[in-house]
């Protein structure tokens, strides 16, 4: 658990002070065990399914209460002096959390990101 503390400054001498706490997700290795079975799975899901292009990954954000999925990917973009470069883009999937992870494996899901991702790419290198 951690304490946290913010100040908010009320412009007239008078200062107001909030002190909550943030309660993280407990990641016992239990949970690095699913996680890590998870990660194992997932691509040759991808790969049953024809996933292959773009690459994209999910990533477990630990600071979060529930333990939310990140999906990271790279997107190709164009410089200002005419070359190709990669920036890497994270997006938080607010509806799913640690709990979730064998729903992300069905193949409405990976379609949904897959076809997301490509969405994304085509309408930058455009």
């Amino acid at each position: 658990m951690l304490k946290s503390v913010v100040i908010f400054d009320l412009g007239c001498g008078y200062n107001v002070v909030y002190v909550f706490n943030l309660i993280l997700m407990k990641f016992t290795k239990i949970h690095q065990k699913k996680w890590d079975t998870f990660k194992k799975e997932y691509p040759k899901k991808k790969k049953k399914f024809r996933l292959v292009e773009p690459k994209w990954t999910y990533a477990l954000d630990r600071n979060t209460i529930s333990g939310t999925i990140k999906l990271c990917y790279t997107i190709p973009h164009q410089n200002v002096d005419g070359k190709l470069r990669y920036k890497h883009k994270q997006e938080y999937l607010k509806t799913r959390t640690f709990k979730d992870l064998d729903l992300l494996l069905q193949q409405g899901e990976l379609e949904r990101y897959h076809s997301h991702i490509i969405k994304e790419n085509e309408t930058i290198v455009r």
